[in-house]
């Protein structure tokens, strides 16, 4: 039996090594984009806080180990189509044009999620930084090196945490958030209104209730228009605004949720048989709730 996982994060390498267990006789394959698995994007928010140790610690595994216990690891590939009729995916290597093929009957779609960014228009010069990968975390660190004037856009944990490490580095740090309460998900109003009062203390602009409508660039400043008419100058933009399920490879092929998420039943499958989903691009059934 042929096993394909499309993607692997931690869904893909728990489902393989998963399958291992139970199908030692199968061949299972991941695929996946990157050339290193099993990063904890959580780390990201310490090692720009100046914990840089953090980051090479915020890996449980390694494509060597993956490899030692059964699976074949196809990194640096790029999945570029995925026909569940006839049980084929089509791929290729980050740096080739060549189109490969492989057949599957079991396919396990692992393909994690990916930093939403809102549909206002956007100046590809404009400096624009998403936090979800190591590379991210990177780049990120070295824009923050040198900025001295950033927005963070998204007002939820991750853009509160980021915002104040980057007033705590000294950069102006202005915050901008489309709810009238920062951690609105998170904290009733009085709560919301002391954090504002904290950040205010610290030195942080924060614009709340307030719309991005345009990012540009102006050749020095990448430049911020709101729906209530300001346009703010700053080195760079830092998007928080959450995730979205990278479903696109299955778009039309299996049935999605309201968000984009490919829904799936107890055992994980999709509305297609022998296509299963797990992780960040799948729904999850909540006990509590009654519902996915």
């Amino acid at each position: 039996m042929k096993i394909v996982i499309v993607g692997s994060s931690h869904a893909g390498i728990c489902a393989g090594l998963r399958a291992l267990e139970e199908y030692p006789e199968a061949e299972i394959t991941l695929y996946d984009k990157r050339n290193q698995v099993s990063f904890v994007s959580q780390g990201i928010i310490s090692y720009l806080a100046g914990q840089k140790s953090v980051l090479n610690q915020s890996s449980y595994s390694s494509v060597e180990e993956l490899k030692a216990a059964g699976l074949n690891m196809q990194m640096e590939t790029v999945v570029e189509e995925i026909d569940t009729k006839n049980k084929r995916l089509f791929y290729r290597r980050v740096n080739s044009k060549k189109t490969k093929l492989a057949l599957y009957d079991k396919l396990i779609f692992a393909t994690g999620s990916y930093p939403a960014m809102t549909s206002v228009p956007f100046d590809k010069k404009s400096k624009l930084y998403f936090l979800k990968s190591m590379d991210d975390a990177i780049k990120t660190d070295e824009f923050l090196k040198t900025a001295k004037n950033i927005a963070v856009i998204g007002g939820g944990m991750t853009g509160v945490e980021v915002a104040r490490i980057a007033q705590e580095r000294g950069i102006q740090t202005t915050l901008i958030h489309r709810n009238k309460n920062l951690l609105n998900d998170y904290l009733d109003e009085p709560a919301s209104h002391l954090l504002e009062s904290w950040m205010n203390a610290e030195g942080m602009r924060l614009l709340l209730n307030t719309e991005v409508t345009e990012i540009g660039f102006d050749e020095e400043n990448t430049i911020i228009q709101t729906a209530n008419g300001q346009k703010i100058p700053v080195d760079g933009v830092i998007f928080t605004i959450g995730f979205r399920p990278n479903s696109y490879l299955l778009n039309q092929q299996v049935e999605l949720g309201d968000s984009g998420a490919v829904i799936v039943d107890e055992y994980m499958q999709t509305t297609c048989p022998d296509v299963f989903a797990v992780g960040d691009v799948s729904t999850t059934y909540v006990n509590l709730l009654g519902k996915s």
